[in-house]
């Protein structure tokens, strides 16, 4: 006696075995696409990995022509679906004749690509960096990045990085703990250029010989602003005055400063005069006002009676918070005839900016 489901499987007409192949093809089927789709992908790595190379090829011929001297101890082409990078074993970059001559060294520079973002190119710069000027202001500097990558598309540029230290020849030591910054064109007046800039930097300390007015520590400090008009050429006196002269200026959007006791924000302008030094105007809020003026006055950059005329009269400009938090003071900030100015007070005198001139000479500093 046939049990029931035998019955039942003879009774409708169906084969136990007609279901199998069908399973089988679908299998078949997913593991051809699999295989198509794969082998499209290691073509189209492969494809942006030949193109990405050809492109760095000729961004170094195209150096070449104008006269740039690069060079490399090593070159290492790795070409993968998931990724293709290019390294640099000691690349040498050297300005060509007629600039300001200046050659930079690397330990290594990697240069990458992810094919899912073909419009975007990484470059990590981390680790030794040496920076020599000749002329008549030569100059040696010795970098180290435990982090330093720039991202660059055809629209934007960004960079980042972190543990970075500069030692100088005389043996002076700049570090900063974190950066970050970004640059892209805008619009802003039509047939005016702009960029749009970002700088960021925390935990900083300059070298104590350069006398910065709050000492050589500097909390964390923030940008934001846009550079309108052609930036200048080159950093001389000459085309820094033409910038200027042209109606080049920074309109800084926000400020952020902790340095010393001072916490300050604001936004403003900043351009230079015909004399190419600083000259800005900026509208700020500022905490820690009265140990600011304490501190400049404890280091020997304000008379005694300076010092508690700026204490009286900040004091008088100043507002306490409704939460009952430190007075904030808000006035204007401007630097002018080489003064740095809050309100009406004339905080300091600052140092004249001695631009190197055309040729490597040194520019001449402003009398007053």
């Amino acid at each position: 006696m046939p049990l029931p489901n035998q019955t039942m499987s003879l009774a409708s007409g169906s084969s136990p075995t007609r279901n199998p192949p069908v399973r089988r093809r679908l299998r078949i089927a997913a593991v051809m696409t699999v295989v198509i789709v794969a082998v499209a992908w290691v073509g189209y790595g492969i494809a942006i990995g030949t193109l990405f190379g050809r492109a760095i090829d000729d961004w170094i011929d195209a150096h070449r022509a104008e006269g740039y001297a690069i060079s490399y101890a090593a070159r290492d082409d790795v070409r993968r679906p998931w990724g293709t990078q290019t390294v640099f074993h000691q690349p040498v970059i050297t300005a060509p004749p007629g600039a300001e001559p200046w050659t930079w060294q690397g330990e290594r520079a990697v240069v990458a690509l992810n094919p899912l973002r073909p419009d975007r190119v990484n470059i990590d710069l981390k680790g030794g960096h040496e920076l020599i000027r000749r002329g008549n202001r030569p100059a040696h500097v010795f970098g180290q990045a435990a982090s330093l990558q720039f991202l660059v598309s055809q629209s934007a540029a960004r960079v980042d990085g972190a543990d970075i230290a500069l030692t100088f020849q005389d043996g002076h030591r700049l570090t900063v703990a974190a950066l970050a910054g970004s640059a892209k064109p805008v619009s802003t007046n039509p047939g005016v250029p702009a960029i749009a800039l970002t700088l960021g930097a925390a935990d900083i300390t300059v070298p104590a010989d350069w006398q910065f007015p709050l000492g050589p520590e500097i909390a964390g400090a923030e940008v934001v602003a846009t550079l309108v008009g052609p930036p200048p050429p080159a950093a001389t006196g000459p085309a820094i005055r033409a910038w200027s002269a042209a109606g080049g200026l920074v309109e800084i959007e926000k400020l952020d400063l902790a340095y010393g006791p001072a916490i300050l924000a604001g936004s403003g302008t900043f351009t230079f005069d015909a004399d190419a030094q600083p000259l800005a105007a900026l509208a700020v809020t500022m905490q820690g006002f009265l140990e600011t003026v304490n501190a400049l006055r404890d280091r020997g950059l304000m008379r005694r009676e300076d010092a508690f005329a700026a204490r009286f009269i900040l004091s008088a400009l100043a507002q306490a918070p409704d939460d009952g938090g430190p007075p904030r003071l808000s006035a204007s900030l401007t630097v002018q005839d080489r003064e740095l100015s809050i309100g009406p007070l004339v905080l300091l005198r600052l140092p004249a900016i001695a631009w190197s001139e055309p040729g490597g000479g040194k520019g001449v500093t402003p009398a007053r």
